[in-house]
C-alpha cells in the first residue's frame, strides 16, 4: 500500500505547519490503514528534498507524534531521498555552491530564530536513551554538502545507539526521486529491501 500526501507550501506558512501536515497524514494513515488492506504496525515514511528533511524530522522529534497520540515508535522506518538540511543552524556552512540558496529556502521556510531551527534540525534531536525508526538515506555523490550532511547524521545516529543506512548514489537530485519510483533502479531496490527488511 502507498499513500502519497502534500503539505502547505512557505511563503504561504512557516514551520510548524509543514511539519504538522505530515503529522497529520500519518495518523490518519494509521487510523485508516486497514481498510485499505494496509498493517497500521508497518508505516514507513519516505520524502525527497524538502519532503526528505520533513520526514526525517517527524522520525526523530517526537513532539509532532505525540501531540496526535502517537510516538516514534508507530513509524517502522524513515526513507530520506537527498536532503540537504540536516541540520539547519548549520545549512549554511556547508560546502558546496547550492548552500547558500538552500539556506535561502530554510530562512524563507523556517525564519532565523536559532531554537526554531534548532527544533526544526532532525540532527539536533538525536539524544541517548531515546529509540528511533531506522533510516535509509540516499544521497547524490554530486552535492558535497548533502553528504557531508549525511556523514554527520549517520554518525550522530550510530553514537545514540541507532540504525542508518547510508546509500550514495551517481544521480543528481531530481534523478534520485525519479528511481525512487522506478522499479528497474537500484534506488528502488534498496527502497524495497528496506521495507521488506
Amino acid at each position: 500500500l502507498f499513500i502519497s500526501t502534500n503539505y502547505r507550501l512557505a511563503p504561504n506558512v512557516m514551520h510548524p505547519k509543514e511539519i504538522e501536515d505530515i503529522a497529520a497524514a500519518f495518523t490518519w494513515t494509521k487510523a485508516h490503514a486497514a481498510e485499505y488492506g494496509g498493517d497500521p504496525n508497518r508505516i514507513y515514511v519516505m520524502g525527497h528534498s524538502a519532503g526528505a528533511h520533513l520526514v526525517d524530522l517527524l522520525a526523530t522529534n517526537d513532539k509532532y507524534l505525540v501531540e496526535k497520540g502517537l510516538k516514534l515508535g508507530d513509524v517502522k522506518g524513515c526513507i530520506s531521498l537527498d536532503t540537504a538540511s540536516l541540520d539547519l543552524t548549520e545549512r549554511a556552512s556547508l560546502p558546496g555552491p547550492a548552500s547558500k540558496m538552500v539556506a535561502d529556502m530554510i530562512k524563507n521556510a523556517f525564519g532565523t530564530d536559532p531554537k526554531v531551527l534548532a527544533e526544526a534540525s532532525p540532527l539536533l534531536q538525536l539524544t541517548k536513551g531515546k529509540t528511533y525508526p531506522p533510516f535509509l538515506m540516499i544521497c547524490s555523490a554530486n552535492r558535497r554538502d548533502s553528504l557531508a550532511a549525511h556523514k554527520q547524521f549517520e554518525a550522530a545516529v550510530h553514537k545514540v545507539g541507532g540504525t542508518v543506512t547510508t546509500k550514495i548514489v551517481p544521480l543528481n537530485h531530481g534523478e534520485i526521486s525519479q528511481a525512487a519510483g522506478n522499479a528497474n533502479t537500484d534506488v528502488f531496490a534498496q527502497c524495497l529491501l528496506f521495507v521488506g527488511g
